[in-house]
């Protein structure tokens, strides 16, 4: 093991602690960037619908992960700088110091900020994404207006044809399994319904049933 002086240690524990409120910015970088995704550490994120609620969760953990890794990689980094690649207690004892002054203090300052960014921001791509979709909407309602001109109008025809010959069938058949007394009958179609006309009354659906 290698025996370092009095000053490579502070100068080790120095580096250390800058390293830790390095990381702690860092962390705030991260955190910004977790609020594109719907993570919130104002209200909780249980409140919001599943699938924010699951990129929130994905995201966290992914970036959690990230954060970690590069926390091990500076310590490993500060420990062969200073230290001669042994490892040493003072390294995390810096780090940790760094990371906890940073977050206890102008972190919690720039978590309010970061938010209010973020939350500006993602308002100012709304407005933008409203702005662009408007061509978009307007062809939209227009290739609308016109299928329902030409096909969907082509298609209605077809299916009153249908509905006129169905019910035509069953008045039919009606007439046939129990003939007419006397009065004419006329088959009739009113306001999309299907009936007949007899003696001057009007009923819809089977023959027999007056509406």
């Amino acid at each position: 093991m290698i025996d370092l002086s009095q000053e490579a240690l502070i100068a080790l524990l120095i580096k250390s602690f800058l390293s830790g409120v390095a990381l702690g910015v860092f962390y705030d970088l991260i955190r910004a960037f977790k609020m594109f995704f719907g993570v919130s550490y104002t209200r909780p994120t249980t409140d919001r619908s599943v699938a924010v609620r699951v990129v929130a969760y994905a995201v966290t953990f992914l970036t959690d992960i990230l954060f970690w890794i590069i926390v091990g990689i500076t310590s490993v980094l500060l420990m062969y700088s200073v230290g001669g690649g042994v490892f040493r207690g003072l390294t995390y004892v810096g780090l940790i110091g760094g990371i906890l002054l940073y977050y206890f203090s102008i972190g919690r300052l720039m978590l309010r900020v970061s938010e209010a960014v973020v939350n500006f921001i993602k308002k100012a791509l709304r407005r933008v994404a409203r702005i662009l979709a408007v061509p978009f909407v307007w062809i939209g309602k227009r290739a609308i207006f016109l299928f329902h001109l030409t096909i969907g109008k082509f298609i209605g025809k077809i299916k009153d044809r249908r509905a006129r010959k169905k019910a035509r069938a069953e008045i039919d058949l009606v007439e046939k399994e129990a003939p007419d007394s006397g009065g004419k009958e006329e088959f009739v179609y009113v306001d999309g319904k299907n009936g007949y006309k007899r003696d001057g009354r009007i009923s819809f659906g089977r023959v027999g049933k007056e509406s």
